[in-house]
């Protein structure tokens, strides 16, 4: 009897080893082998993973709604879904799409984030700062949609882009074109109505990063450089 646990442990254990060296080269593999090689922790990391990219996704409509003419400056004749699509890539698939494009002069991250709202550029901002806060958020994920045992994430990067987001909503209701106008609009605050709809979505991305740094620290036994929220008013290293 010790001997066939023996052996079974061996067989789990091998299956396990095999799906981690094959599942990063191959993620057409059935979703219930690659899950054999998940813990606890890379389940939690999963949801909140998918949930970024449901909130980006959302994020993205909203802007849209709030700023339909930015839609109209986009190479060709796009709706917002193609947008997204660009932008997440499809939802049935373990990897993200690379967020490289020439309308963007190539620039990913923050420095995508930065020419949305560069006063001098005359593209699509919407697009500009969605796929450079996602290209950000990538980052402090390894650039993975799915985790496994042998995959370890960064606590101080994804505490830096909780920050980012935080840096990103600021941003965004601070600077104006040439004519003083705001770049992109977001929230409205008026006598009869009030929408704080984009501060709260913000708020609940940057949440979802605190709670991985916090999860990732606890599980590494490493400490976080923190920072006062609410101070920081530039962006801060991502993935290094």
């Amino acid at each position: 009897m010790a001997i066939r646990k023996i052996t079974l442990a061996v067989i789990k254990i091998g299956l396990i080893a095999f799906v981690i060296m094959t599942v990063s080269g191959c993620s057409s593999l059935p979703k219930q082998v690659r899950n054999l090689a998940k813990s606890d922790i890379d389940f939690v990391i999963d949801v909140h993973a998918q949930e970024q990219l449901n909130m980006i996704e959302q994020l993205t409509r909203k802007l849209y709604t709030r700023n339909p003419k930015e839609l109209n400056k986009a190479p060709q004749a796009m709706t917002v879904e193609q947008r997204i699509r660009m932008i997440t890539g499809p939802r049935d698939g373990t990897g993200l799409p690379v967020l490289r494009f020439k309308e963007l002069r190539y620039k990913q991250g923050v420095d995508a984030m930065n020419l949305g709202l560069d006063k001098h550029w005359q593209g699509d901002r919407v697009f500009a700062v969605v796929v450079g806060l996602t290209g950000m958020l990538k980052e402090s994920y390894h650039n993975k949609a799915e985790f496994y045992i042998l995959d370890s994430l960064d606590q101080q990067s994804l505490y830096n882009s909780a920050r980012n987001v935080e840096v990103l909503s600021w941003k965004i209701t601070h600077r104006f074109d040439l004519q003083g106008r705001q770049l992109l609009l977001t929230d409205y605050h008026g006598e009869d109505y009030s929408d704080h709809s984009f501060d709260r979505l913000f708020a609940r991305m940057a949440m979802v990063q605190d709670m991985m740094a916090d999860i990732v620290a606890s599980k590494t036994d490493r400490g976080i450089n923190t920072v006062v929220h609410g101070v920081a008013k530039a962006f801060l290293p991502v993935g290094i």
